[in-house]
Formats: structure tokens, C-alpha cells, sequence
């Protein structure tokens, strides 16, 4: 996506330009974007900085690569064009593009036409749907051919009428002023506002210049132990100023304290000083908070870059102060350090410039840090990698999606050419592909193929890719892609390959009614089928001494797109159904590459006359060629449900020498869907020896869900001598409708021999409809089956969550003789909604038995909201009389946050009468307050 903003004017100066308006568009996303998340979701000052930081450094990143290695993001390209140039000759001529209404391989498709040689008799033209080139040459390149030459006329024409004169004229348009102006006035603010920040620097070092070292005192021992426990281990200078108002931590490795600081404090609010100023030398805030100021006055334009710096200062603060508080272990000695040191600051004009990192300055406000401190929440800092890769996805994010703003010159032709620009309506140019087309289409094929290799030749082309179409009745959405090469969806064009080489005159297939006469298509594919042309792709290499070597080959039809990555396209057009196939047969042993043989195979077998398909197929499969082209000749036989097609595959899945090829054949099988593909599937599950075609042939005869087939499943699920093959049987049920499925796995529950079998069947029972399986799941949790088969029915009635399904749970935490089952029922009650478990969680842990099915419906209580279990806690702690069940609520508040959990648990220390509990609520505070 290209948007034309305007004019502006220069080259260099664009480029400065560009760089900037793509800076300014990207700074605003991500400024943006950071001040509206950090307002409404994130609270937390780490992540808070985190996406500041990323956004006020992302946008000078993301700018600088995408105009720097010309980046191309989702968001297209905004391009401003300014001060071009024409060349002599160069016209643009628009006009609407003229509608076709059929696909025609001869007609040229509209588009842009230039003037080529006359002498070749060849037209260029530059199909609209892609901004793609397409030439249409005559078979011979003579003048005289009546496609060929009555175009070039047209061009003359469009020629004469934009320069009737004929003669070379040249204008040049002046670049305009203004954006030289606008650079000038930019670079003059950024220069002045850089000089002002110089300068409160230079005044800072300048004030402080009558510090020097604190050589003695206990001060320099305490920051020895603090940077030793926080494993900072660069030297860090303490120094001191008559100057100074407060501490400082300057550059990377000093710290500047006030003479005061060394009476005024006592050792505690000493400590906790030097540890918030050490925080930020830690965190290298200084470095930050330069780094911020170079941006604003830099980027001065930018607004929200004042925004991010008053953001950062804020956070720096917090998370300073957080750093100390978890050094020293004592916030309340840094809140009286920060109110005493404001009130050094507060009784006149501080002389130290605004933009150093000090301690109690009015950018953070006091007052809320000083809140912040006594409450005594101080949070974990998390993780650096995980911050780091939030804000690198931030960025990555910017730099694909956001515009990338570009200026510059129109690009200058000097080619003398007239060009007459047609736009496809709804088309966007991204490529720039040339299509040459055959003009007589309805010449042989190896007629047509030589000439592309000629025309090619003459040409020079490096690399070149020759094509044509064949027709055969698929469905109407169908998108069919083989490719001797690997490739990946960004090889995908959104243009249709049918719109490159049929022009505005190709629409995507609709839906359409059943085609009649459709003799090969399986039974289940017969509704919405079209007729669409399958095109075949060679890529072709030049070779020095011989004929052209075929590098890949691809199979598409013509609804999907390709990237041919700049390559010359030859159209040959379309050839009959017999016609590609005899030419195609007549070229897959000439090639060597196993991939290739196997695309030109894939590409034999779609072709619809089964009676010349079935027989070419069963020669491949069963000749000596690689394992892999026959394997897409066992493939290929899927297009053809015939009778020999099944008796084929058959064949093949019980007597190939190969296990691969048989299990393909198997699944192939499968792909049929006739009576004949059935049958023959139910003979390979009874007789074939292979355990992997026997395991295809389950999946297969699954496939179409027919509820004939539910009988073979079960008999292959109880008798068959392969546990896997069992259990892929068992499984397969579950793609089956519940009404039908829900009895057979039903019997294999109760009746097959193995109990790993049953629990297969019981979770696939699950898988079916857990609502139609229900009172087989009831019946099996409550009878006397192997415990691991009723758990796995219990776990499976649970997903209902169904008030049924509920009682029976209960009933089986209350009254099973199993306990290890008990103890599953009560913990599978915490998966149901909370209203509805809640009260059977409460029965039980008054009235169960068993004391550790007790415990486990408290534990459950931890699952639930804390404004519904506190409450049932609250009344275990007060007034349950076993003390084992005291310990475990007690254990289970304090899991809960601690703004609702510490006044319980100090309620239980002040006022509970049992001298255990008062304990166990005291450890549980301790613990609370270390994590």
C-alpha cells in the first residue's frame, strides 16, 4: 500500500524528512499507546517504565530501520513525493479500464502500454491488477502478425497525441523552498534546546565543583555492605558538598551528599539515603534521564516525549525507593529520610539543576511516596528477561505494522516511452512480474513451450517461469497448491495467478450447483462444483550448454496467487485435457529430480479422463521409479473413484513392498468414499499384515462417519492384536454423532478385557457429548469397576458441570469405599461454580469421616473467591474442634491476597484460644511478609 501525501522538495532532504515523519508517526503510536495502557491497565511502576522506556526509545529504532534498510511494514508505505523531473517523451495517459466478459488467451490484458520495437513485432503491457508487465509476441516475431501489429500502432497513437510534435522536450519543476526551511527551523530548535541541556549540565558540575571524597566515617562502610549485598561491584565514590541540597547520584559512579547528610541523619535514614541513591546508579536512572532529555529536545515536536520524561522520573523514584526498601529492609526509615531531606530542599531555591537524579526533588511527589512507603507493600521486581522481551515485541510490533513516510523525487524515466496507466479497481501494485503471452494460443503446446524457450532466450533472461492451464471441475472454494519446492504463505500473492495471466476478465469461481456430467468426482464433492482452470508452473534456468533446466515445478489453480519474485512469466495459454496430458506423460523421465517427477505426477492425475489417468498411475506405482513419485501416483488415484482405482489401491496397501506406500493406499482408500473404497477398507483391517495399514485403514473407514461402519470399529477395538490399533479404533468413535457412538463405547467400557481400553473409552465417551454419555458415566462411577476407570469417569462427568452430575460426585466424596476416590470426588467439586460446590464443601468438612478428605475440601477452598470461602474459613478457625483441620484454614487464608487475609490471620494471633493456632497464624504472617 503506497498513500501520496504531497509536494515537498529535495533529495537529501527528503530523506531527513521521511526519517522524521516516520519518526513522528511512530513516536505517536507508541507514546500514545504508552500513556493509555499505563493510565487504565498497567498499575505497576516496573511495567509502567518498561513500556515508557520501549516507546520513547522503540520510535527512534523502528524509524531509523525501517527508512534506514527500507523496511516494507503492514501498514504499507505513506510516500511524499516532491521536486521531480520529466524526461523527454514521457507522458502519463489514464484512462478507465475497458471490461472483458470472458477469459481469452489471445486478447491482451489492459494495462500500461509502452512502445517496444517494431521491428519484433511485440507489445508490452503492464497488467493493472499487480502493476504486471504482460507482452503479447507473436509465435514467428514478425511484423506482419495482426495481434502484433496493430498495437504498436495504438501505442504510436497514444504517443503522438502526448507529444504531437514529436520532438524530445525536457522540464525540470524547481524544488519548492519550504522543506528546506522546515529542516533549517527544525535543526535550529533541536540545536538550541541540545545547547540548553549542555549547558544545566556544564552548571551542575560547575556548582558541585567543590566536592570531594568522605574519606572516613561509618558512612563508607555502610555503602560497602550495600553494594556488596546487592552485588554491585564497579567502585562507587561518595563525595560531599557544602552546595549539594540533597543526595545525588551522578554519571554512573558517584553519589554527592550534602554536609548535613553526615549529622543531621541517623544511621538508618543514612543507609536507606545511600541505598536509593545507589538504586538509581544500579538502574542507571542518570544515564536514563540523559538519554531522555537528548530525545525531547532532539525530537522537540514530539509533545508526548515531555509526557515519557515526567513518567520515567516518577517511576525511577518508586522503583528506587523499592530497591531500597528491599536492601535494607526498613521503609519506614526511608519515608523520614525523605521528609527530612525535603525540608533541607524546601527552605530555599535549590542551585542544582532539575534534571539530576535527587532524591526528595518535586517531581515525584512526596507526599505519595511517603504513603507509598508506610503502607509497606513494596512489590517484586520482576523479571529482566521477561521485560525485556515485552518491550522488544513492543517495538518488533511497530517496526512490521506502522507506516514507514518516505520523500523523495518522482522517479525519472528517460526512455522516450508514452505509457497509458490503467487501474483494476480494488487491485493494489506490489510486484512487478512481467507476463509475455503466446498470440495463438491455439498452436500445439510443445509448439508454444519452444517458443517460450526461444523468446526467453533472445530475451536473456536470468530466470524465467512458463505456464499454461488445463481445465477439470473442482469445488467452488477449493484452492489447490502442489510444489516440488517448499514454500511457505508469504510465497502467496492476495492477486489470483488467473488475474496475471486472464486479466479483468477472471473472477473467483462462486458456488455453484452440481456440474452435469461430472463422472469423476466422488459422491460427497458433487455439490458446489465449477469448472476453473488448473495452471501448471515450470521454473526454467538457462543452461550454457544444453537446453534449459526446469527448477521447479508447481501445480495451482488459478484462484490462488504466487510470487514470482520478478520473474519473466511465459503464457502459453490452455490446452485440452488430452493435449496436457500426453504432453506431460511425455516429459516426467525427463526429468531427475525426484521432487519435480512427483509435481508433474500430482499434475498427471487431476486431469479428468480417468480412462487415461488410472492406467498412467498404476504404471507408476508399480515401476521402479523413487519411493516418492510413486507415493503421489498412489495420491493421484484419489481423483479417480473408479473401480479400478479401488482394486489398485487394494493391491498396493496388502502387497507393496514398501509399508509407506501401503498405509498411503490405505488412506487413499479412505479419500474414495464409494462402496467398493469401504469394502475394500474392511478387508485390509481383517487381513493386512501391516500394523501401520491396518492403522490407516481405522482412520480412513472413520473418515465418512457412516454408522455402517461403527460395528467394524468395535470388532477392531476388542480383537485386534495391536494395543495402538485398538486404541486408534476407540478413538475414532469419537468423530461419530452421539446417538450412534455413545452405545458402542459404552460396551467397550464395561466389556473389553483390558482396563487401559475401557479408560480410553470413557474419555472418548467425553469427547462425544458428555450430556448423551452422562448416565453411562453414572453408572459406570458407581459400579464396581476398577478404580482408575471410575476416576476417569468421574473426570469426564465433571466437564458437564451439571447439577446431575454434581449430587453423584458428592455422593461418591461421601459415601465411596475407595478412598483415594473420595479424596478425587472432593477435589473434582472445586471445578464446579462456586454457588453450587461451596455448600457440599462445607458438609463435608464437618460431617466426612475421614480427616483428610476434610483437609481436601479446605484445600478446595482455595479455588473459590475470597468473598465466598473467607467466611466458611473464618467460622472452621473459630469453631471447628479438630486442631489438624484449625491448622489447614488457617494455611488456606493465608493463600488469599494479603489486604484480606493479614486482619484475619492477626485476629487469630491476638485473640484465638488455642496457643496452636495463634502459632500457626504467626508463621503464616512471617511467610507473608518475606514473599
Amino acid at each position: 500500500m503506497m498513500t501520496d501525501i504531497g509536494w515537498i522538495g529535495g533529495d537529501v532532504v527528503g530523506r531527513v524528512l521521511g526519517w522524521l515523519l516516520t519518526y513522528a508517526v511512530h513516536s505517536t503510536i507508541l507514546l500514545g499507546s504508552a500513556a493509555l495502557v499505563t493510565q487504565r491497565l498497567i498499575r505497576t511502576d516496573a511495567w509502567q517504565e518498561t513500556v515508557w522506556r520501549a516507546a520513547l526509545v522503540g520510535a527512534l529504532a523502528t524509524a531509523t530501520l525501517q527508512s534506514g534498510l527500507g523496511l516494507r511494514p503492514l501498514a504499507g508505505e505513506w510516500r511524499i513525493a516532491f521536486g521531480g523531473s520529466r524526461h523527454a517523451g514521457q507522458t502519463d495517459v489514464t484512462r478507465p479500464r475497458p471490461r472483458a466478459t470472458a477469459w481469452n488467451d489471445s486478447a491482451s490484458p489492459a494495462g500500461r502500454i509502452e512502445r517496444a520495437d517494431g521491428t519484433r513485432g511485440v507489445v508490452a503491457v503492464t497488467a493493472a491488477a499487480k502493476d504486471t508487465n504482460v507482452e503479447e509476441a507473436a509465435a514467428g516475431n514478425t511484423p506482419a502478425h495482426g495481434a502484433a501489429a496493430a498495437r504498436p500502432l495504438e501505442a504510436q497513437q497514444i504517443g503522438a497525441r502526448a507529444n504531437p510534435a514529436g520532438k524530445a522536450s525536457s522540464s525540470r519543476t524547481a524544488p519548492t523552498a519550504w522543506p528546506r526551511m522546515l529542516l533549517a527551523l527544525w535543526a535550529a530548535g533541536a540545536f538550541l534546546l541540545l545547547a540548553r541541556l549542555v549547558y544545566g549540565q556544564r552548571r551542575l558540575h560547575w556548582l558541585l565543583r567543590d566536592r570531594r571524597p568522605v574519606a572516613e566515617g561509618n558512612v563508607l562502610a555502610v555503602l560497602a555492605a550495600l553494594r556488596r549485598n546487592a552485588g554491585v561491584w564497579r567502585p562507587i565514590e561518595l563525595t560531599t558538598s557544602l552546595v549539594c541540597p540533597g543526595p545525588i547520584a551522578l554519571g554512573t559512579s558517584e553519589i554527592c551528599v550534602p554536609e548535613r547528610f553526615l549529622q543531621d541523619l541517623d544511621p538508618d535514614q543514612q543507609r536507606s539515603a545511600l541505598a536509593h541513591e545507589l538504586a538509581h546508579l544500579a538502574r542507571r536512572d542518570p544515564a536514563w534521564r540523559l538519554l531522555t532529555g537528548l530525545v525531547e529536545a532532539f525530537f522537540f515536536f514530539q509533545p508526548l516525549n515531555r509526557l515519557a520524561r515526567l513518567r520515567l522520573r516518577e517511576a525511577s523514584e518508586n522503583l528506587s525507593d523499592d530497591w531500597a526498601v528491599r536492601q535494607t529492609g526498613s521503609a519506614l526509615a526511608l519515608a523520614r529520610c525523605l521528609v527530612e531531606v525535603a525540608s533541607w530542599v524546601g527552605r530555599g531555591e535549590s542551585p542544582v539543576s532539575s534534571g539530576t537524579m535527587a532524591m526528595a526533588e518535586g517531581g515525584s511527589p512526596l507526599l505519595l511516596r511517603v504513603e507509598r512507603l508506610l503502607d509497606e507493600r513494596i512489590p517484586h521486581a520482576p523479571g529482566r528477561l521477561r521485560q525485556s522481551a515485552a518491550a522488544a515485541g513492543l517495538v518488533l510490533l511497530v517496526c512490521v505494522a506502522a507506516p514507514v513516510v518516505s520523500a523523495g523525487t518522482i522517479a525519472e524515466r528517460g526512455d522516450g516511452v508514452a505509457r497509458e496507466v490503467i487501474q483494476e479497481e480494488g487491485a493494489q501494485p506490489r510486484s512487478q512480474e512481467q507476463v509475455v503471452r503466446h498470440a495463438a494460443p491455439d498452436q500445439p503446446l510443445e509448439s508454444r513451450w519452444q517458443w517460450a524457450a526461444a523468446e526467453a532466450e533472445r530475451r536473456g533472461d536470468a530466470d524465467y517461469w512458463i505456464a499454461y492451464a488445463f481445465e477439470r471441475v473442482l469445488s467452488a472454494d477449493h484452492i489447490h497448491i502442489d510444489d516440488s519446492a517448499s514454500w511457505s504463505t508469504n510465497e502467496i500473492d492476495e492477486v489470483p495467478l488467473g488475474t496475471r495471466v486472464y486479466g479483468a476478465s477472471y473472477k473467483r469461481p462462486a458456488k455453484a450447483a452440481s456440474v452435469v456430467g461430472s463422472t469423476n468426482e466422488p459422491p460427497q464433492k458433487a455439490s458446489g462444483m465449477v469448472r476453473q482452470p488448473v495452471l501448471v508452473l515450470f521454473h526454467m534456468i538457462p543452461a550454457r550448454a544444453s537446453a534449459p533446466r526446469v527448477e521447479r515445478v508447481s501445480v495451482r489453480t488459478a484462484s490462488a496467487g504466487m510470487n514470482l519474485r520478478g520473474a519473466t512469466l511465459y503464457w502459453l495459454g490452455s490446452a485440452s485435457d488430452t493435449e496436457s496430458f500426453d504432453w506431460l506423460r511425455g516429459r516426467v523421465d525427463d526429468l531427475q529430480d525426484v521432487r519435480l517427477q512427483g509435481t508433474v505426477v500430482e499434475a498427471i492425475s487431476m486431469h479428468e479422463d480417468a480412462d487415461q489417468v488410472v492406467p498412467f498411475l498404476e504404471e507408476v506405482v508399480g515401476s521402479d521409479r523413487p519411493e516418492d513419485v510413486r507415493e503421489e501416483g498412489v495420491e493421484g488415484l484419489a481423483w479417480h473413484p473408479t473401480d479400478r482405482s479401488v482394486a489398485l489401491l487394494r493391491a498396493t496397501a496388502l502387497e507393496d513392498r514398501s509399508t509407506r506406500i501401503g498405509e498411503e493406499a490405505a488412506e487413499t482408500l479412505g479419500e474414495l468414499r464409494t462402496p467398493a473404497a469401504s469394502a475394500a477398507l474392511d478387508e485390509l483391517l481383517k487381513v493386512a499384515q501391516s500394523d501401520g495399514v491396518r492403522e490407516e485403514a481405522v482412520e480412513a473407514i472413520a473418515t465418512g462417519q457412516d454408522p455402517a461402519v461403527l460395528e467394524t470399529l468395535m470388532r477392531v477395538a476388542m480383537e485386534d492384536p495391536s494395543s495402538d490399533i485398538q486404541e486408534e479404533a476407540i478413538e475414532a468413535l469419537g468423530a461419530f454423532p452421539a446417538a450412534s457412538a455413545v452405545a458402542v463405547l459404552d460396551k467397550i467400557a464395561r466389556t473389553h478385557p483390558r482396563t487401559d481400553m475401557r479408560t480410553e473409552a470413557v474419555e472418548t465417551l467425553g469427547e462425544v457429548d458428555p450430556a448423551a454419555a452422562a448416565a453411562v458415566l453414572e453408572q459406570l462411577l458407581q459400579s464396581d469397576a476398577p478404580a482408575e476407570l471410575r476416576d476417569e469417569a468421574m473426570e469426564v462427568l465433571a466437564e458437564r458441570r451439571s447439577p446431575e452430575a454434581l449430587e453423584t460426585i458428592v455422593q461418591v466424596a461421601m459415601t465411596d469405599p475407595d478412598p483415594g476416590l473420595q479424596n478425587e470426588a472432593v477435589e473434582t467439586l472445586a471445578e464446579f461454580d462456586p454457588a453450587d460446590a461451596l455448600p457440599h464443601l462445607e458438609r463435608i468438612i464437618w460431617e466426612h469421616p475421614r480427616v483428610d478428605a476434610r483437609d481436601e475440601a479446605i484445600e478446595a477452598l482455595s479455588d473459590m473467591p475470597a468473598d465466598m470461602a473467607l467466611p466458611v474459613l473464618d467460622k472452621i478457625v473459630a469453631s471447628h474442634k479438630d486442631t489438624q483441620i484449625v491448622h489447614e484454614a488457617i494455611e488456606t487464608i493465608a493463600e488469599f491476597p494479603s489486604d484480606v487475609s493479614a486482619p484475619r490471620l492477626l485476629r487469630i494471633v491476638r485473640e484465638h484460644p488455642m496457643e496452636e493456632a495463634r502459632r500457626e497464624a504467626l508463621e503464616q504472617l512471617t511467610d507473608m511478609r518475606e514473599r
